[in-house]
């Protein structure tokens, strides 16, 4: 939802907003939910991805009930600790390893 990237499912992650109209995050949250790029080694969405969804105002759209803007904040502040932390900002991409024939 946030940069509109096509990805499979294991690199992203689910946002949903619960009945205390606050931002959960997984797979198996109640209620209507979106998607966002992970970031590496987290259960957290990328922050430039989360940034640029509040900055279409997508996650009310998109969830379909109004989300308060210090949940947006939150989430925001979550992710961009995690990032600063030393987290990657994007997955690793995974190479298959070939096997050389007569090697």
């Amino acid at each position: 939802m946030g940069c509109r990237a096509k990805n499979t499912t294991g690199t992203l992650v689910r946002v949903a907003l619960n009945q205390e109209g606050r931002l959960v995050i997984g797979r198996d949250a109640p209620g209507r939910g979106a998607w966002f790029c992970r970031l590496a080694g987290t259960e957290l969405a990328q922050p430039g991805c989360l940034e640029q969804a509040a900055k279409r105002r997508a996650f009310s759209r998109a969830l379909r009930r109004e989300v308060p803007a210090q949940e947006v904040e939150a989430l925001l502040a979550r992710a961009r600790e995690r990032a600063r932390m030393g987290w990657a900002t994007s997955p690793p991409v995974l190479v298959p390893q070939v096997p050389v024939p007569g090697a």
